[in-house]
């Protein structure tokens, strides 16, 4: 049986950057914070692909920010980065009960749209190509 679990610290091979906030700088280490968030799916035996969450509830330095009356604000998880698990060099379990996954939450991950189907695409080549000689 997969299940979702929750890492406490990733050693990545490859650092993993936000491609839209030059505020973040490329991790190499994951590391379970207010701020973010690892979830892999666990089988018992190894790890699947990792999911990277960014909370839009901290600002920039990874604290939580707060609402007018000084209380913490929710967590707002939104999908930031994926890293395949062949990228991972070592990681650690969080101690985690009766979680609810990120993974598996409502609208889902960016890149899965359920029960898309695929548009077949033309193989003719398009207006102004020519035949190669």
């Amino acid at each position: 049986m997969t299940m979702y679990v929750r890492l406490a610290v990733a050693q990545l091979t490859d650092p993993v950057s936000d491609p839209t906030d030059r505020n973040v700088l490329p991790m190499s280490t994951l590391i379970l914070s207010d701020a973010f968030m690892t979830e892999v799916s666990w089988d018992g035996c190894t790890i699947g692909d990792a999911q990277v969450y960014k909370n839009r509830n901290c600002n920039a330095n990874g604290v939580k920010m707060k609402d007018a009356s000084g209380h913490d604000l929710p967590d707002d998880w939104m999908w930031w980065a994926g890293v395949p698990r062949a990228k991972i060099k070592s990681y650690r379990f969080a101690d985690s009960t009766n979680m609810k996954p990120q993974t598996v939450a409502d609208p889902g991950l960016p890149f899965e749209l359920p029960n898309a189907q695929r548009k077949e695409e033309s193989r003719q080549a398009g207006k102004g190509s020519s035949p190669r000689a």
